[in-house]
């Protein structure tokens, strides 16, 4: 009897720890499921803050395009008319000046490419020598007076090519005879077409150097990389803008 009493209790304790064992899995993988959840759970808040983070983020890009535009908007605006009104009167309108006072030839193209590209390249490094004339708010002032350049350079095209030939009296007989006859001497003599294009290009090159180094410089620090392709576009603007302005220009001074 006492043999049978033994066994009998340790199947009862064999089956107690069996069934202990399968309450400790059940509850082990209801734990496993219950922290895949939370795991879960965790995870989609922090993807919906990574997508607001990246909506705010193109906000700010936008709205720091249209805030650099509207600081730039000045600088910006004198380099793209400074080179178009540059590339409508040279080489655009040059190219129909002929020397007809000192029988330069085919030498006073040459002499003009020469004068444009000396003066321009002073114009450019006065403003790191010499120093800022002009200030964001008096640029567009020089810019307006810059557009000047585009009346002068028709009229001297125009004549030029009208009267292609050598003045009469050259030799200084037409300048003694006064009134529109000295001016238009003068306005046809080749001295001033030199002139007027070694000031064309010592205006635009100054004018334009100034307009670029003012304009990064009128918005916030991290925003000036972004500044600058802004003028580099607006200077390719106002290139594109010049050589259709040149060609409409050579239509009608009959140039072209």
């Amino acid at each position: 009897n006492l043999q049978g009493n033994l066994q009998g209790n340790l199947q009862a304790e064999a089956k107690a720890a069996a069934w202990a064992e399968g309450r400790g899995r059940t509850g082990a993988a209801k734990g496993r499921g219950q922290d895949s959840g939370g795991g879960q759970g965790a995870r989609d808040p922090e993807k919906a803050s990574g997508e607001g983070t990246r909506l705010i983020g193109e906000a700010a890009s936008s709205s720091s395009w249209a805030e650099v535009a509207v600081l730039i908007a000045r600088p910006g605006g004198v380099v793209c008319s400074a080179f178009a009104v540059c590339l409508a009167c040279f080489p655009g309108l040059t190219c129909d000046l002929h020397s007809r006072t000192l029988g330069l030839g085919d030498w006073f193209p040459v002499l003009l490419v020469l004068a444009f590209n000396t003066f321009d390249l002073i114009g450019k490094t006065l403003p790191v020598s010499a120093g800022l004339i002009f200030d964001e708010s008096t640029l567009p002032l020089a810019g307006l007076a810059h557009l000047g350049f585009l009346p002068l350079f028709v009229y001297l095209a125009q004549s030029s090519a009208q009267s292609p030939a050598p003045l009469p009296g050259s030799d200084g007989a037409a300048l003694n005879g006064g009134g529109f006859g000295f001016v238009a001497a003068v306005l046809g003599s080749d001295e001033f077409g030199l002139c007027a294009v070694a000031l064309l290009g010592l205006c635009t090159g100054y004018l334009t150097c100034s307009a670029l180094m003012l304009g990064p410089g009128c918005v916030h620090p991290k925003h000036r990389a972004l500044a600058g392709q802004m003028m580099t576009t607006l200077l390719l603007l106002g290139l594109a803008a010049g050589s259709v302005l040149s060609t409409g220009l050579g239509l009608l001074t009959g140039s072209q």
